[in-house]
């Protein structure tokens, strides 16, 4: 009888772990999840994140896929862009050349 409950237990063990495994989002649902954007009926631009400061005062804000907001020609928000390294504004010393102020015997 324990050999037998063992099996059993065994089997929807096994069938059940199986199961989940397959319900998992793969690779290609999760690159899905993260090629929609967020844009507006008149913007000029796309956000991947939905309270973006951008669409602070948007009424409507509408999911669409990546590949649509581009085809529609919207370019990705400035708020989402890396802010660009500022150059350093290199200082040049400009050196100073002291001149004889004429003969000294002549006073």
């Amino acid at each position: 009888m324990k050999k037998v409950s063992r099996l059993v237990i065994l089997v929807i063990a096994t069938f059940t772990l199986a199961f989940n495994v397959q319900q998992l989002p793969s690779r290609s649902q999760t690159a899905q999840a993260a090629s929609y954007v967020y844009v507006t009926k008149t913007g000029k631009h796309y956000f991947y994140k939905r309270h973006d400061r951008g669409l602070n005062r948007a009424k409507k804000v509408y999911r669409v896929s990546l590949t649509t907001a581009k085809r529609r020609g919207l370019t990705l928000s400035a708020t989402e862009k890396a802010p660009k390294k500022k150059a350093k504004k290199r200082v040049v010393k400009k050196r100073v050349v002291h001149k004889p102020c004429g003969d000294k015997s002549s006073m």
